[in-house]
């Protein structure tokens, strides 16, 4: 029984040593300025956020509904430009597949506050890109 127990933690050992680190969702995470592009890793597509509606209830104010912020986005290529729009809140589109990639929002900063007014070159997104 002990053999057994010393056969099992070392596969364990050598199984846990023998693993590496994924880092594919660091290259498939992109941070995106209002108004700026980003190259897609691996393609010869960029994508551009365009300007971002935000109805986000304040994080200091009292709201019926969470609200939602809407990003506008360009998906270029050589040959095309596709348009599309992606939302935060859940109830609403969040991520979308264009030409192999599935592109999803992650987030939008900053998050409003009351009784304040967010400019919009002060806007970035958090999104993921996938090949399909």
């Amino acid at each position: 029984m002990k053999q057994i127990k010393t056969i099992f933690l070392l596969l364990l050992t050598i199984f846990s040593i023998s693993c590496t680190q994924d880092n594919s969702e660091s290259d498939r995470q992109y941070n995106i300025k209002n108004n700026s592009c980003s190259e897609i890793k691996g393609t010869e597509y960029s994508i551009c956020l365009e300007y971002v509606n935000d109805s986000r209830c304040p994080s200091n104010g009292n709201c019926i509904w969470e609200g939602n912020a809407s990003a506008n986005f360009v998906l270029n290529s050589k040959t095309e430009n596709k348009s599309f729009t992606l939302n935060t809140q859940k109830n609403f589109q969040r991520d979308t597949i264009l030409n192999g990639l599935k592109i999803e929002l992650v987030s939008v900063s900053p998050y409003p506050l009351l009784n304040s007014t967010t400019n919009q070159n002060d806007y970035s997104v958090k999104i993921n890109i996938y090949m399909e």
